[in-house]
């Protein structure tokens, strides 16, 4: 067996040599002897390439627990770069002392990611677990926070700012489960977005902008299986001046593959449908100026308030008259008018046939003349003698003729030849137009 002595200080001190070993295996030992003893293999290189050594080695001038690693000057070397204390890995810092199920990488004074007991992976700052399994702050006055995924479900937790060596008491902020719901403070989310809070504000919407804001729009498939717009909601600014800005909430729906506003709540707290006024005053609902007419029996399409000026016409020709007061008032509502008129008679010349009071709309075109109203007042005297009792309505147009009635109860015609200087009329009524 070749041998090479490198050094032979006698029995005192021993010696130290290089040999390869019998046979063909081709190995290289490097030995020590102590003095007077027996030759023993410190390192041996395998044919393979194959280095091994007999004893743990020791690097000399090296930090405890320091990872080996070339530096700048590639140069073998260890120190607080680099931490390695058997299970955990600390970069730029001593690794704390981990739970120890847990191995993990921590990354400087607050970063860390963990690889838990189940191996699930857990990103965390500025925490760490300790053997106790008690989640502790690194560093005082900021906070703390976790992501842990699990079985397909995520996690996320943070805590408030606390002191460094506390515990902390982590609050589950947000969470998706493995059917995917999403759970804002909700722990089982029940819903693909499930928000939970203790606050009256849950979710806010909003765009850089001062012209319009946050638009939230609902979106489904369509017979060609394409994802389309049935509905929206938008934020509207009315005004962004600072100290008095103003909004209104549009309400929107497709209709014939369109988008289009069908309703909206004003600055002012006013509902106003489709076609209304969009700067109505008042708490209310507003109805469009012209009235979009439907066929639902149970559909309340219009309402209005207002008034008109009602006079005296007549069914040949009409009189010629001067009024002191010519008052009326009506309620729409739907297909019915309510109405109410006060008329005072200056002077009256000329004129023939039925005495008329025009109304503020066209009656139903079909039925009967049995809708109109009564009379209240009428001045004594003023209708040449007549006492007109009640009025009715002329299909199809906007017209009321006055009656009288007998003490049996037969109806006459008020003529305009009877109306006369002074005569009074206050009446009320309803009639039904298209």
């Amino acid at each position: 067996m070749p041998a090479i002595i490198l050094s032979d200080n006698g029995a005192t001190s021993g010696s130290a040599g290089l040999k390869t070993s019998g046979g063909n295996d081709g190995v290289l030992q490097l030995q020590t002897t102590t003095a007077g003893g027996t030759p023993t293999t410190a390192i041996s290189i395998s044919n393979t390439q194959v280095v091994t050594f007999t004893n743990q080695p020791t690097y000399t001038g090296g930090t405890a627990n320091g990872v080996l690693y070339l530096n700048g000057s590639k140069a073998v070397t260890s120190g607080t770069a680099l931490v390695f204390d058997g299970t955990n890995l600390g970069m730029g810092v001593t690794p704390s002392a981990w739970r120890s199920t847990w191995k993990a990488l921590q990354i400087g004074a607050r970063a860390s990611y963990i690889s838990g007991t189940v191996g699930q992976p857990i990103i965390s700052y500025n925490a760490y677990q300790n053997t106790s399994s008690q989640w502790i702050y690194l560093a005082s006055g900021t906070g703390a926070s976790n992501y842990e995924q699990s079985d397909g479900i995520h996690y996320w937790y943070n805590a408030p700012s606390g002191t460094a060596g506390n515990t902390i008491s982590f609050t589950q902020a947000m969470t998706l489960d493995a059917s995917g719901n999403l759970g804002v403070g909700s722990t089982s989310p029940a819903a693909p977005l499930h928000i939970y809070s203790s606050t009256q504000e849950q979710v806010r919407l909003g765009r850089n902008s001062s012209s319009s804001s946050a638009y939230l729009t609902f979106f489904a498939n369509n017979s060609s299986s394409a994802q389309v717009q049935y509905a929206g909601i938008l934020g509207d600014v009315i005004s962004s001046t600072a100290g008095s800005h103003g909004g209104a909430l549009l309400f929107y729906t497709t209709g014939s593959g369109t988008s289009a506003e069908r309703a909206r709540i004003n600055s002012n707290a006013n509902f106003i449908l489709q076609g209304g006024t969009t700067s109505a005053s008042g708490v209310g609902i507003t109805f469009p100026a012209t009235q979009s007419a439907s066929s639902d029996a149970n559909c309340l399409d219009d309402y209005e308030e207002g008034t008109w000026t009602p006079s005296f016409l007549g069914s040949t020709t009409s009189p010629t008259v001067s009024y002191s007061k010519q008052v009326g008032r009506y309620v729409k509502i739907g297909r019915m008018v309510y109405w109410g008129v006060a008329i005072v008679v200056s002077t009256t010349s000329g004129g023939s046939g039925i005495l008329y009071v025009n109304g503020p709309f066209t009656s139903l075109t079909t039925g009967s003349n049995t809708w109109g109203g009564l009379v209240t007042w009428n001045g004594t005297g003023t209708f040449s003698g007549q006492q007109p009792s009640d009025l009715a309505v002329i299909n199809g147009t906007n017209y009321m003729y006055l009656h009288t009635r007998s003490t049996t109860g037969a109806s006459s015609d008020v003529l305009v030849s009877q109306l006369a200087n002074g005569a009074t009329l206050e009446a009320y009524g309803m009639y039904e137009v298209n």
